[in-house]
């Protein structure tokens, strides 16, 4: 028997399946209810609820006012390093022509940024204007003073290391006597800040520690509270992720309220020390006004809160969830 076969071979085609996809607005739909329903618990309680975030405050403006002390320290050493002056007492055989010889040399360098003389007549002349030194300028028939040559180093120059390298090259020109110049609160200043700022470290570890087992402890509670409800939830057919998501959102919010009232609270510090400083500051002929948070700052202390407040809720949402399992 001839089996013939055509051609063309019939196949029967599976049914197609539609797997339906998820829908985005669906998905973002849930997260704002989530978020709503966390805003609304956070509203209904509000002593509770402010006592919270006051605390939360506190922690988080300590470290963070002190981060902004010493961004105010350290800009005002700035101005100060910018007026340190290296002195260059001259040799008595130095005259003006040779003083200013050396002045141009000294002009082409670059870890220099400014460089002025006084001649001796010059520092004869401030000297007689500060008190108690006319009588005593008057029993010399000459003038006893050297010529002197300030020397403002450049930025790069400002640290203490190298300020002392420069004070030590300067000293080796021919033309100078002695190079002048006090080390010793230039070393004091920026081995406090190293320490103040090693100690801000510090106290950021420490107080962000605290942020996150109050808001993890609040939300703790908040479970406790609501375990018939979660209960009833998983009866449901609710999932992990769907049970998690609130408590996720109300601990972002704990943080991210909480950083507010930490700006508050730095806000209101600075406002409070910013007469003190201004009337120092006129002391000293200067205008220099404490800074606040900046928006930079603001948006890192605002990101941290949060982040610290979604950490927390995810620490006590999944200890609850793997001992009810």
């Amino acid at each position: 028997m001839k089996y013939q076969f055509s051609s063309q071979t019939t196949v029967n085609k599976l049914p197609s399946i539609n797997i339906p996809q998820p829908d985005i607005r669906v998905y973002a739909l849930s997260h704002w209810r989530a978020l709503l329903v966390s805003l609304r618990r956070l509203i209904h309680m509000p002593l509770e609820s402010l006592t919270i975030l006051a605390v939360i405050g506190i922690a988080l403006a300590l470290p963070s006012g002190l981060f902004v002390l010493l961004q105010n320290i350290q800009k005002l050493s700035l101005a100060w390093d910018q007026q340190t002056k290296i002195s260059l007492f001259l040799k008595s055989t130095v005259d003006d022509a040779a003083a200013m010889q050396l002045v141009n040399r000294l002009n082409l360098e670059n870890s220099l940024a400014q460089v002025n003389y006084v001649s001796p007549q010059q520092g004869l002349d401030r000297l007689s204007k500060q008190v108690g030194f006319t009588q005593a300028l008057g029993q010399f028939n000459d003038n006893p003073l050297p010529g002197l040559i300030e020397v403002v180093p450049s930025k790069a120059m400002q640290l203490p290391e190298a300020l002392g390298g420069l004070v030590e090259q300067l000293q080796k020109l021919p033309e100078v006597d002695v190079a002048q110049l006090d080390m010793a609160w230039v070393k004091r200043l920026h081995s406090l800040l190293k320490l103040s700022k090693k100690g801000a470290y510090a106290l950021a570890i420490f107080f962000a520690s605290a942020v996150f087992l109050i808001i993890g402890n609040t939300i703790h509670l908040a479970i406790q509270n609501q375990r018939r409800e979660i209960e009833v939830i998983k009866l449901v057919g609710g999932t992990y992720a769907f049970i998690r998501r609130p408590f996720l959102y109300r601990g972002m919010l704990y943080g991210f309220f909480g950083a507010i009232f930490a700006a508050l609270f730095i806000t209101l510090g600075l406002l409070w020390l910013s007469d003190t400083v201004v009337e120092l500051a006129v002391e000293y002929n200067s205008a220099y006004t404490l800074a606040g948070l900046g928006w930079s700052g603001l948006g890192l202390l605002l990101l941290s809160g949060a982040v610290l407040g979604v950490a927390g809720a995810w620490l006590a949402v999944n200890h609850y969830l793997r001992l009810a399992d």
